[in-house]
């Protein structure tokens, strides 16, 4: 794990710790919220567990199970989605199963206060198609992904997105999304990270 500088330029490696993930398998996602960190799905792996680290030291000494399996891809755990959280809510969306399915689907999740999740609830509002290995960002109650590979060899300049979409949540209701909005291209293909601050949607590739 890494302690980011007072300086603000800098981010520094402060150690090495080891508490294995309860999860086996390549492809999860990752967020924080409310002082936890979430891993989500992967390779064999169908739900999510969440750790508190120490607010002072950043060390992680156990994990602990979210309790509820994500909504199967084709019978299927999946891996490679977008993982983003906001307003009490994991989302999840996008990502192959082993067999090799991809999704278009949207699942969200309400986070409890013992750090555990409710239901896993999957959007009626779809992407314009599926993705996987996509990144996914959330600014000012919308969600963004963009990126991602398209057909399940990713190989080749046009197996991978070159545009962006994005959908408001419901965040005042049950954390739904709304009708996404696809974008022209943005100029580039990509898979890699996403994040947003301050009014910009950043890409790292």
């Amino acid at each position: 794990f890494f302690q980011a500088e007072d300086g603000i330029r800098d981010i520094g490696v402060t150690g090495v710790q080891t508490c294995a993930l309860p999860i086996w398998g390549d492809g999860v996602g990752a967020v924080s919220w409310g002082g936890r960190i979430y891993v989500v799905g992967g390779r064999e792996h169908p739900t999510a567990e969440f750790a508190t680290p120490d607010p002072t030291t950043g060390n992680i000494t156990s994990w602990s199970s979210t309790g509820n399996a994500l909504p199967p891809v084709g019978g299927q755990s999946y891996r490679t989605m977008a993982v983003s959280g906001s307003h009490g809510y994991i989302y999840v969306t996008g990502g192959v199963s082993t067999s090799l399915n991809i999704s278009s689907a949207t699942v969200m999740a309400k986070i409890n206060s013992d750090g555990t999740l409710g239901n896993w609830m999957t959007s009626a509002q779809t992407m314009s198609g599926p993705r996987y290995g996509l990144g996914s960002a959330i600014y000012n109650g919308v969600l963004y992904v963009a990126g991602g590979c398209i057909n399940t060899l990713c190989s080749g300049s046009s197996a991978v997105s070159k545009s962006y979409q994005y959908a408001k949540l419901n965040n005042g209701g049950n954390g739904s999304t709304g009708a996404w909005t696809a974008s022209a291209s943005n100029g580039s293909a990509a898979v890699g990270g996403y994040a947003a601050y301050n009014g910009y949607v950043y890409s790292m590739r």
